[in-house]
């Protein structure tokens, strides 16, 4: 089921929040700013695999955290891109085939998905969203909250 959300990115109780991240390790700004202010440790992790090259597009890094109240209890770090040219939507749709398996593999019902891949150069916001509601239509039992571009 695909749930569009008005709400911000770390308040939405979900077991697991999407993080969409580089190969290299930069920290951009968005939901991957965000997400690294709330939860820190998994920054100090993507980091590290990105320095031991563990991070490669399509493949996603889950980050179990210790839970804390409502909090998530994983952080699936998304690599969108190899460098920091903009997002292609071939990259987010063959990343999307693995999160979904990534999902069913680690038993994950329910997850928050910010705006993948939306930057300038990208691709349209209305081709991203509708690749995540096909990637998911054959999952009814995982819960997959959206937020838009302009709620992250």
């Amino acid at each position: 089921m695909i749930n569009i959300e008005n709400t911000p990115l770390t308040q939405i109780s979900t077991e697991a929040v999407i993080n969409p991240i580089n190969c290299t390790g930069w920290l951009e700004a968005g939901p991957m700013l965000t997400l690294r202010n709330a939860f820190p440790m998994n920054f100090i992790a993507y980091r590290r695999a990105c320095r031991l090259r563990r991070i490669k597009v399509g493949e996603m890094y889950v980050v179990p955290l210790i839970p804390e109240g409502d909090g998530p209890q994983y952080i699936i770090n998304f690599p969108l891109k190899r460098n920091r040219r903009p997002t292609r939507l071939d990259d987010i749709k063959h990343g999307l085939i693995d999160l979904v398996k990534t999902c069913e593999e680690w038993n994950i019902r329910s997850i928050t998905i910010p705006a993948l891949g939306y930057e300038p150069g990208g691709p349209p916001w209305e081709e991203i969203e509708q690749a995540i509601i096909n990637a998911f239509l054959l999952s009814p039992e995982i819960d997959v909250h959206l937020i838009p571009p302009e709620k992250i």
